[in-house]
């Protein structure tokens, strides 16, 4: 995963948002590890481990017939200066 992030930084040092960022990955990882699946945003049933039973994984694999994957993605921002453009 570390070598992915770093060849995603290479092309894409900086993302519009938490679902940009979530789309290039996903579409690096299709590419770089072929899964036989890949869904974004996936909705998991956890019971008894989170409050309301819900969780949507941003990114899902399934790799193998008995393997599968969920990446939770934490988009960091940097506060940042904003000009508007007339």
């Amino acid at each position: 995963m570390i070598e992915l992030i770093k060849k995603l930084s290479e092309n894409r040092p900086v993302f519009h948002s938490e679902f940009d960022f979530q789309h290039e990955l996903a579409m690096l990882i299709k590419t770089e590890w072929k899964p036989q699946k890949i869904r974004l945003e996936k909705p998991i049933n956890l019971q008894d481990h989170i409050q309301d039973n819900k969780l949507e994984l941003d990114i899902f694999l399934e790799v193998a017939k008995n393997e599968k994957v969920g990446i939770e993605l934490k988009y960091k921002t940097k506060e940042d200066t904003i000009i508007k453009l007339v």
